[in-house]
């Protein structure tokens, strides 16, 4: 399937359609084919399955809509620019496996049980989160990126500090991670992307475009012939 959807962009033909539509503005997407978990400018988290087009969970009061104070005013600008949408900051899903942020600060663990979405740990960190990531599988470990230019790891999902922070050079404004390569990757306000070790976090590399600016998606891609690129 890789290699299908790869070619339709390298043609130009993808294949669109509308599976899923809700009554209110989405703001963050995670997907975990078939499902998608959406974070909703009101603030909900609502678990689809894309194939059949279902509904299947949704928590409609997640997460605040609006947190009016000056420190998260200039943080949404930081994130999001001139305009602010409103609602969840970020969303990851794996399996029945859950977890979103909102301006509330920290990280929210949810899991499918039948067609709720059921709170099952949450994360005290006073910083907001730009990005999650759940990269290996139902118990493996959650990353999160923070707008105060941390980049955390929980090992072990049960409300305790990370076991693992690194500190970024500037605010990160997304990240991504590659188990292969045990790297992990965030964008930077500064307009950098930084390299770190998933095993101990130790710098791995830094990259910065000419242009001068802010970096507010990163990825890796693993390409045919010539490795894996960021």
């Amino acid at each position: 399937i890789e290699r299908e959807v790869a070619e339709r962009w390298r043609e130009a033909a993808p294949v669109s359609s509308v599976p899923v539509a809700l009554n209110d503005w989405i703001r963050r997407v995670a997907l975990d084919w078939p499902l998608a978990a959406c974070g909703t400018a009101r603030g909900g988290l609502v678990l689809a399955d894309l194939s059949s087009g279902d509904m299947l969970a949704c928590a409609q009061d997640a997460h605040p809509s609006v947190v009016d104070t000056p420190e998260v005013r200039s943080a949404m600008r930081e994130l999001h620019g001139e305009y602010d949408g409103n609602g969840v900051l970020s969303v990851a899903l794996c399996g029945s496996r859950v977890a979103s942020a909102g301006r509330e600060g920290g990280v929210r663990l949810w899991r499918l049980d039948g067609d709720e979405l059921v709170p099952t740990a949450e994360l005290k960190v006073g910083a907001l989160a730009s990005s999650l990531l759940l990269p290996a599988g139902e118990e493996g470990p959650l990353w999160a990126s923070f707008l105060d230019g941390s980049l955390c790891r929980w090992s072990s999902l049960g409300g305790e500090e990370p076991s693992l922070v690194v500190s970024c050079s500037a605010a990160a404004l997304a990240a991504a991670c590659c188990a292969p390569l045990e790297l992990v990757a965030a964008a930077t306000s500064a307009g950098e992307v930084e390299l770190f070790s998933t095993r101990d976090g130790s710098p791995r590399g830094c990259w910065a475009p000419p242009e001068v600016g802010s970096a507010r998606s990163v990825a890796f891609v693993r390409g045919e012939e010539e490795g894996w690129s960021v």
